[in-house]
């Protein structure tokens, strides 16, 4: 009987970004106001002085991931990110308020307009606008 040979020994590093380049999520930072065009991946809101005000399209289906993180280094500006078009844990709240550096949001999209928060690092405000 054949022994199964390890294939994943043979790739070389550039298969492995081969690999993964087709699996990859944007990444997103903002430091000013904007309206954001991605609903999947990492978005960052970053700066220490001046809130950051940006809009996330709804998911517009199920199974969709995205981190929404405060990466500021330091300070308390309020930055605000509103769900355009969907809401956040069924509860009606659309929009979400990062105060410190390091707080974030994973969310899981359950359906083309609602998102599940995941985890909520730091203490994360959410409202309704």
């Amino acid at each position: 009987m054949a022994q199964p040979r390890n294939v994943m020994k043979n790739l070389r590093v550039k298969d492995y970004i081969k690999v993964d380049s087709g699996v990859q999520e944007p990444y997103v930072e903002y430091t000013a106001t904007a309206t954001n065009i991605v609903n999947s991946g990492l978005v960052s809101v970053n700066h220490a002085t001046v809130p950051v005000v940006i809009s996330i399209p709804a998911p517009g289906s199920a199974g969709k991931s995205l981190i929404v993180t405060d990466n500021s280094a330091s300070g308390t500006a309020a930055h605000v990110v509103t769900f355009t078009g969907s809401t956040v844990n069924a509860t009606g709240n659309n929009t979400a308020t990062f105060d410190a550096p390091l707080e974030q949001l994973i969310l899981y999209s359950v359906s083309a307009t609602e998102w599940l928060i995941v985890l909520n690092s730091g203490s994360v405000g959410l409202s309704t606008v």
